[in-house]
């Protein structure tokens, strides 16, 4: 999350008014949530232009082992979040929530549901 000095003034302007400066912390999270989600299917959209399969394989390789992807993002993409993972860890270094994401996406990728995107069909299947 990245405050810039002028939402920064709102806020204390808000607060200095008695005002409730929670909406500026809200419409920043949404802002950093809507990118995240652009980014996300930006890497779907690429692969499937290029005509890759999308497996989980490929879901691990470019979500969760990807060394460029921050390691909160990581940990949402394994299905956990930095929270949970200090909490069962006592850590929330990077080292640790690869490890933690990669138990847990194992964990999640043993159900008997195999996501496959390879075409629309199957994309509409899910």
């Amino acid at each position: 999350m990245n405050l810039t000095a002028q939402i920064t003034k709102r806020i204390i302007k808000n607060l200095l008014n008695g005002d409730d400066y929670r909406v500026e912390i809200v419409s920043l999270i949404n802002a950093n949530f809507l990118q995240y989600v652009i980014d996300f299917f930006k890497k779907i959209v690429d692969a499937k232009l290029k005509d890759i399969e999308l497996t989980q394989d490929w879901y691990k390789r470019h979500f969760i082992l990807d060394p460029n992807i921050k390691k909160s993002d990581i940990a949402i993409n394994s299905g956990l979040n930095m929270k949970t993972i200090g909490n069962m860890y006592n850590s929330t270094k990077r080292e640790v929530v690869l490890e933690a994401s990669k138990k847990n996406y194992e964990a999640l990728s043993s159900w008997p549901c195999k996501m496959s995107f390879r075409n629309a069909e199957n994309f509409r299947k899910l």
